[in-house]
């Protein structure tokens, strides 16, 4: 494909005042999210073409990719509209249509009239179950055989598995994967190259979920439909399709969000119609506000969205100044020297308990294996394909600044963590299922004799903290996630439109500790093998 574009990058300038932008006030807004601990990671704060400022907080890094959650879910829809503009796909194209021939007459029943347009706007009548086992069950089958809740175009009902169909309908009149429909459409006229998203046992792409991404990838998204399609000068996507999706088609959702007027293709226009927003779950959004040419993205692992939505509202668009706004230069180095210092509280080395490393050096823990003991929490992992687990074999190896640990999961091989005794960061490549990722882990030795390791997810929401007590044959293992099951549970209750505010404590409560005993377990427990296992065969 001829290459039409001169960039694929936004510059970005000085200061948020040239693009009159007040910082003033989004560093009030990072203050009040840090005042409720909301975990944001990357921010792109962007207006007229260009980025206004990049807020990093240490230590997650931009360069790598994030996973997208539902904020994926306008991604698949672009690649609807392409189809549709292209003629080999219709709003009113049905399942039966294209899937008729491989399905039974009672199969045919449960998706009868149900079209692309159903699916786009989540009024497919259709409920799937958020617990269905995504690494044995067949994601097709399961929307196929999924109860009937109504008759299609009656009733809007947010199901991912809407956005997977519109996937598998892609790929059945394109014989494309969706990412690989997309990649000459948006993928490369954007420049979006570190892209990847996750199947289901037959290789087709999850869609509304799986998809990772970048933060300046997100703001190039934000921009193109600032831009009305066009990229470049180029129109990449058809201005009347964009209309389409932004517009509400469903009206009436009972959400808690005040600001939620109703559900377009994939997206949520708010009720005045001054922005529109791209969001998944734990805090992966794309606010974009056309009557002020700006846009905010971020990506986070935090799930509250009910008490960062009003942080957002307080702020933004009243940020957006008419004019380039004057700053001193006093003014200018105030903000950056801000940016620049902005950090989670990791876990702060202190004191090393050399007796006790020598002592643990090399020494291999078989552990009792759990179905979810591992790095990653329950409440991330549901949606995986290949889900991670049964940590055991635990190794320590002790070094001058940090320390390396080593475990086994079910069977994917070895993973070895570098464990930071200093406080410095230094990034580990893990394999968590079926995804490579990166972590930061911090330790430190506490006075009661224990080990503290946190365990900072950079690709995933997910944030752990595990202590270690050593004894003579044993090592116990108590373990906690932020942002788990008990806030996933809360966020999805409040999402269903729930405002009994007693209620959703006691049922998240509840569903927390039965949790806390079936998925992501408390406590963990070893033995020390015979034997330590020798330098040479550590790795």
């Amino acid at each position: 494909m001829q290459n039409l574009f001169n960039s694929t990058n936004l510059d970005q300038t000085s200061s948020p005042e040239d693009l009159g932008i007040d910082s003033s006030l989004i560093k009030n807004f990072i203050s009040d999210c840090e005042k409720c601990n909301y975990n944001f990671k990357n921010i792109i704060i962007g207006r007229h073409g260009k980025i206004a400022t990049r807020i990093v907080r240490k230590p997650f890094d931009p360069s790598f990719t994030h996973t997208s959650f539902s904020s994926a879910k306008p991604i698949v829809a672009l690649a609807i509209g392409f189809a549709v503009c292209e003629g080999i796909l219709r709003l009113d194209t049905t399942i039966e249509e294209l899937f008729g021939d491989k399905l039974s007459d009672k199969e045919i029943k449960k998706i009868k009239g149900i079209t692309v347009e159903h699916l786009l706007t989540m009024t497919a009548g259709k409920s799937v179950s958020l617990l269905f086992n995504k690494e044995k069950d067949d994601w097709f089958d399961t929307f196929i055989n999924s109860k009937v809740i109504g008759k299609p175009g009656e009733k809007f009902k947010y199901v991912s598995e809407n956005t997977y169909m519109l996937g598998r309908i892609l790929s059945e009149v394109t014989g494309l994967t969706v990412s690989e429909y997309l990649r000459p459409r948006l993928l490369e006229p954007l420049g979006i190259e570190k892209f990847y998203w996750e199947t289901d046992k037959s290789g087709y792409e999850a869609g509304a979920w799986g998809m990772f991404w970048t933060v300046d990838d997100m703001a190039k998204i934000a921009q193109l439909f600032l831009n009305r399609g066009k990229w470049d000068g180029v129109q990449i996507v058809p201005v009347e399709w964009l209309d389409m999706m932004i517009t509400p088609h469903i009206s009436g959702i009972n959400t808690i969000y005040a600001m939620d007027k109703g559900f377009g293709y994939q997206t949520w226009p708010n009720y005045e119609g001054t922005f529109y927003r791209f969001e998944g779950l734990y805090g992966q959004y794309i606010f974009i506000y056309p009557q002020y040419d700006a846009f905010v993205v971020m990506q986070s692992g935090d799930i509250r969205q009910y008490d960062f939505f009003p942080i957002v509202e307080k702020y933004f668009p009243e940020a957006f100044k008419e004019e380039r706004i004057e700053i001193t230069s006093a003014q200018r180095e105030d903000y950056n020297n801000f940016i620049e210092n902005i950090s989670y509280p990791i876990l702060k080395g202190g004191p090393r308990n050399f007796a006790t490393e020598q002592a643990l050096n090399l020494n291999c823990y078989k552990m009792v294996k759990m179905a979810y003991s591992t790095m990653q929490s329950a409440a991330c992992s549901f949606v995986q394909a290949k889900k991670p687990g049964k940590m055991t074999n635990i190794v320590f190896n002790f070094k001058e600044n940090y320390a390396e640990m080593m475990w086994d999961e079910k069977s994917y091989g070895t993973n070895k963590m570098i464990i930071s005794l200093d406080s410095e960061t230094r990034y580990s490549t893990i394999t968590l299922g079926q995804f490579e990722s990166h972590v930061a882990a911090y330790g430190k030795w506490l006075p009661s004799g224990k080990l503290q390791v946190q365990v900072i997810s950079i690709e995933s929401p997910d944030i752990r903290t595990f202590v270690f007590k050593f004894t003579k044959k044993y090592v116990f293992v108590k373990a906690k996630v932020d942002s788990g099951l008990k806030d996933m549970v809360r966020f999805e209750l409040f999402f269903m439109g729930f405002k009994n505010v007693p209620f959703v404590k006691i049922v998240s409560f509840l569903a927390d500790a039965v949790a806390k005993i079936i998925l992501y377990p408390p406590f963990l427990m070893g033995k020390a093998k015979k034997n330590k296992i020798s330098e040479e065969n550590k790795s």
